[in-house]
């Protein structure tokens, strides 16, 4: 009888301790890779735009301050990464990307005004884009697409609705923004950009 007492206690105390492990595990979250690619780069990594029809640079931007890493939240780990994209002839941005649950990478730009606006903000699951469906942008996926005469493979197009400074934005895997048409009726196309 005090064996079967001393094997029940033994399983107690091992069912305790596994429900204590279990509840200390934290939820890790981290950001998919293709997603990466259309919003990660380095420091100093710059792009040049040109207006349309024009062929001297109109506006550039230059990536700086990245901040990447792995936010603790308690119960949560979540990967991300922002940084500014100071801009010359344009709006200096800021732009974050976080891992969220279920497989989501998530990213937000913003425009400096007086503070920071946000101008689009998108989601990445199961190797689909979709826009924040509160902001009623339209997101289009293009495998291809010509910009100021250059090709460029994997773009996305975001038609902004609820946006005062611009109408579209365009990325391309591996190049950053390659477009951006503001309100103004000016629209900018990349012309040249370094990578770092």
């Amino acid at each position: 009888m005090k064996r079967i007492i001393y094997i029940a206690n033994l399983f107690l105390l091992l069912g305790v301790f596994g429900s204590c492990a279990k509840l200390q595990q934290k939820k890790e979250y981290f950001l998919n890779q293709e997603f990466k690619k259309y919003f990660k780069f380095g420091a100093q990594s710059s792009w040049n735009y040109v207006e349309n029809g024009g062929s001297s640079t109109a506006a550039s931007m230059e990536l700086n301050t990245p901040k990447e890493g792995i936010l603790d939240l308690g119960e949560v780990k979540q990967e991300f990464f922002s940084y500014e994209l100071n801009g010359t002839g344009t709006k200096n941005m800021l732009l974050r990307a976080v891992a969220d649950e279920d497989k989501i990478s998530r990213m937000s730009l913003f425009v400096s005004d007086t503070t920071y606006k946000v101008i689009v903000e998108l989601f990445y699951l199961d190797g689909v884009f979709t826009s924040y469906a509160g902001r009623n942008d339209v997101l289009i996926e293009h495998a291809s697409k010509e910009i100021n005469g250059k090709t460029y493979s994997d773009v996305i197009e975001l038609q902004l609705n609820e946006n005062e400074f611009y109408e579209k934005v365009f990325f391309a895997a591996q190049v950053g923004i390659i477009a951006l048409e503001e309100k103004s009726s000016r629209d900018l196309f990349l012309n040249s950009y370094i990578l770092k």
